[in-house]
């Protein structure tokens, strides 16, 4: 990957100008309280002791050559930890845009049993939901701030950071001129793979609720990259289901035995058979009904959707 380059020296000049504003405004403040004093009725009352004067003046000389003394001092102690700090700064930026830094922020959702799948099929992107709608409206105000040409991103995208902390609604331009169009760049492959993700989604059976190691699992089967995977089992972050994946052999041969037990059962009784078929919905129904005892049934896979998918893929190979 080509190297991002940062201009460093944007973001010094940036912060050294801050830090000249400020103190330009403190000497300012300092002047006029001088010569508030000189003139003040407090100083006539004691021409008379011109000695008092004298030492009261070179009082204030001091007291003054004192406080300008701490306030170069100050600055120049904030100027000095500008170039130290900057080029500290700027190399995270670095390790931010080319996603190298750990991606942590993944961490607090690993912990949960489990996750909507809007939100699963984000951070299989790389991406942390919003939950917060406050949250967001805070984001949007912040874009609107650096982009006041273009509203708040209507693409959700737009509002979120990336499981390595970088947040695509703040404005990098100072270190990174080049930003706007790298972010477009992301936000677009970021929206094309999260778009054939869901397709894919879609297009299967799956338990109505299903935990972070499900999300995981298929995407690895259908071959999408999840960067912070590695990290995560490193961390031991993720938990083992205790379920072992079945082939496409043995998944095949299962659909075919339940399809053949609902042959059977549309044999045995009318009510169970649709024509010179068996009716796969009232089977699932009669199935959900027996199961529904049993705690969290969608989620142990036996949820009617699943009872009629299976049956229906085995009745399909049966006749192919």
């Amino acid at each position: 990957m080509k190297r991002l380059k940062i201009d460093t020296q944007a973001l010094i000049d940036r912060m050294k100008q801050e830090v000249e504003e400020r103190y330009s405004e403190q000497e300012k403040r300092a002047d006029v309280h001088t010569s508030f004093y000189e003139g003040s009725e407090y100083e006539r009352s004691l021409r008379e002791k011109l000695a008092d004067i004298e030492n009261a003046r070179e009082k204030r000389r001091a007291e003054q050559q004192a406080a300008a003394e701490r306030r170069a001092n100050a600055k120049a102690t904030e100027l000095m930890q500008i170039e130290t700090g900057a080029s500290g700064q700027a190399a995270y930026l670095v390790d931010l845009l080319e996603g190298n830094t750990p991606p942590s922020r993944v961490a607090h959702w690993l912990r949960m049993d489990c996750w909507p799948v809007d939100d699963g099929l984000l951070l299989l992107c790389g991406l942390i939901p919003v939950a917060d709608g406050e949250k967001l409206g805070r984001r949007q105000r912040e874009w609107a701030q650096w982009n006041p040409a273009s509203p708040p991103p209507t693409s959700i995208f737009g509002a979120l950071q990336t499981v390595h902390g970088l947040c695509f609604w703040r404005d990098y331009r100072v270190a990174y001129p080049e930003w706007r169009s790298y972010r477009s760049e992301l936000l677009k492959g970021l929206a094309r793979k999260h778009q054939s993700m869901r397709e894919i989604w879609d297009s299967g059976i799956h338990p109505d609720q299903v935990g972070p190691s499900y999300f995981l699992e298929w995407a690895r089967a259908k071959r999408f990259h999840v960067d912070w995977a590695e990290w995560a089992d490193e961390e031991g972050l993720l938990k083992n289901t205790g379920i072992k994946e079945i082939g496409d052999t043995e998944r095949a041969n299962l659909q075919k035995q339940i399809a053949a037990m609902a042959l059977v059962l549309a044999e045995k009784s009318g009510k169970y058979r649709k024509g010179e078929r068996p009716n796969v919905s009232q089977i699932a129904e009669a199935v959900d009904e027996l199961l529904s005892a049993l705690p969290d049934a969608n989620s142990r896979g036996v949820g009617k959707s699943n009872v009629r998918a299976n049956i229906s893929a085995g009745l399909n190979l049966l006749n192919s």
